[in-house]
């Protein structure tokens, strides 16, 4: 159910619905005695535990996504704002606050994302929370990572059941205090900062691909298939910060 409430959030709201805050690690399936997160050789001194809600609407929402794709239809290319959908499809902000007292008060620190509740702990407060007993194993994947692994499938508390809320997962982590940045009002052109400018482009950096000002292709032709359709303007705003004239698209 994590992948597909997940797919649906991002076909109807196209903006993404998340905050900046990252789960490290939420999404993967642990069932008993399944390894999961690979994390640095340094010992960590606690863990990280990620309570996820699950969406609202769910069938308004199919039936949404639907109208969007379909040519004809009124809502057709009408895409939600994260704000928006958060409001009719994602989960109630009194069910966040009732997961992230209940965690709080068994001693955990917590942190909300849209979906859900990241929560930090030691390791024994974990393991009585959810009644299990996690262990730490060698990564099968990679040389000098471990994983943790559950010993049964933890016992959420009742709260949490009633709300449909699950474990996505756990990840070791160093427990240090909590220290936040807070912003008086938010900064609309945020993909700017002092030390510059971060696009979607930019993720290029972490695949290690070349940079436009060395390497962009000039004179070659490239196809690019795309399942889904998507609008020339915004294709022409992309390029035309970088200064690159439009790729031709051919729809079929």
């Amino acid at each position: 159910m994590l992948a597909v409430s997940s797919l649906l959030g991002l076909a109807a709201c196209q903006g993404g619905g998340g905050t900046g805050i990252t789960p490290a690690g939420p999404g993967a399936n642990l069932g008993p005695q399944t390894a999961a997160f690979s994390v640095p050789r340094t010992r960590p001194n606690g863990i990280r535990a990620y309570v996820k809600l699950p969406l609202r609407n769910s069938d308004d929402l199919d039936k949404l996504i639907v109208q969007q794709n379909t040519k004809g239809s009124p809502l057709y290319h009408h895409w939600l704002t994260p704000d928006q959908f958060r409001a009719t499809y994602g989960p109630r902000k009194e069910d966040l606050q009732t997961v992230a007292a209940t965690l709080q008060g068994a001693g955990f620190q917590t942190v909300f994302t849209s979906q859900g509740v990241i929560a930090d702990a030691p390791q024994a407060t974990v393991e009585r929370t959810f009644g299990l007993h996690l262990r730490r194993a060698t990564s099968p994947l990679q040389k000098g990572l471990s994983t943790l692994a559950m010993d049964r499938a933890p016992t959420l508390p009742a709260s949490f059941q009633h709300m449909g809320a699950h474990l996505a997962g756990f990840a070791p982590m160093q427990m240090r205090p909590q220290s936040f940045l807070v912003s008086k009002k938010p900064v609309p052109a945020n993909r700017y900062s002092p030390t510059g400018g971060y696009w979607g482009d930019d993720l290029k950096q972490a695949y290690e691909y070349p940079s436009y000002n060395v390497l962009r292709g000039s004179g070659q032709t490239i196809a690019i298939l795309a399942v889904s359709d998507f609008l020339d303007s915004d294709i022409a705003l992309a390029f035309g910060h970088e200064k690159l004239m439009p790729p031709t698209v051919i729809r079929r």
